[in-house]
């Protein structure tokens, strides 16, 4: 379950980069939907062609390799299975650039409006690349620190997984919560809202208890981070962050 909500992460990069995006209003949305639809199509073909290309189940769980690149090797020979484990490897890397290019513009949005220390720093824009520098390098610097410690990262992806989807969730909750109805943007659920935000907040509560308890150390490094970030706000950002900046341009 978690590799597959992993995989599932970042179909919010439509949204995180909407300020680079012709009609984001349209396309921001449009995107983050195909995003999932599109990988549920082609993800499940993968997953069915690589179950159906196993020949033997103990050799791949007791291979040097990861499973993946085992099944591969099995199925289509040295050569042949070597190559297409390349071409993974290559769709992780584009995922990986993917995944710092919307985390760099999150980090500069939070920066923008004073919401992280040193914020000076992280919301620089580069005159010549138009892009936020400090806030790539940042995210660089955070995923090779989690290469360090190789045992840490099933607990970093679970925790990362968990506050992904938190905060996916938050603004549904609390759209459901206050009960008001806001005014409709050019893309909307129509009636089908109120259902499928309930949906969605149920399944989030059951994916957070879930990965929390598959190990002891996610929960207790969620908590330990929960405290510490709440700690933090009480005692400095409580009193210095004043909020986002809205603009209705």
């Amino acid at each position: 379950l978690l590799q597959a909500m992993w995989t599932y992460t970042g179909y919010d990069a439509s949204a995180s980069v909407s300020e680079e995006t012709i009609d984001p209003r349209r396309r921001a949305p449009w995107g983050m939907v195909m995003a999932v639809v599109v990988s549920s199509v082609v993800g499940y073909l993968l997953l069915i062609a690589l179950t159906l290309a196993i020949k033997d189940i103990p050799s791949v769980l007791t291979a040097d390799v990861p499973p993946v690149v085992a099944i591969l090797i099995g199925a289509l020979g040295e050569r042949a299975g070597s190559l297409f484990s390349a071409l993974v490897a290559m769709a992780m890397w584009f995922c990986g650039l993917s995944a710092v290019t919307w985390s760099s513009r999150v980090i500069w949005a939070f920066a923008r409006d004073e919401g992280l220390p040193l914020a000076h720093v992280w919301k620089h824009v580069d005159r010549k690349h138009l892009t936020p520098a400090p806030a790539i390098w940042l995210c660089v610097a955070a995923a090779l620190g989690a290469l360090v410690y190789s045992k840490a990262y099933a607990v970093v992806t679970a925790i990362s997984t968990i506050g992904l989807y938190v905060s996916y969730i938050l603004p549904v909750w609390l759209h459901w919560r206050t009960g008001v109805k806001p005014e409709r943007g050019p893309w909307h659920l129509g009636k089908y809202s109120a259902t499928i935000n309930l949906i969605a907040i149920a399944w989030v509560i059951f994916l957070c208890v879930v990965l929390c308890l598959a190990d002891a150390r996610t929960w207790q490094s969620m908590l330990a981070v929960t405290l510490a970030l709440a700690l933090w706000y009480a005692l400095r950002e409580r009193h210095r962050f004043k909020g986002p900046s809205w603009s209705n341009q």
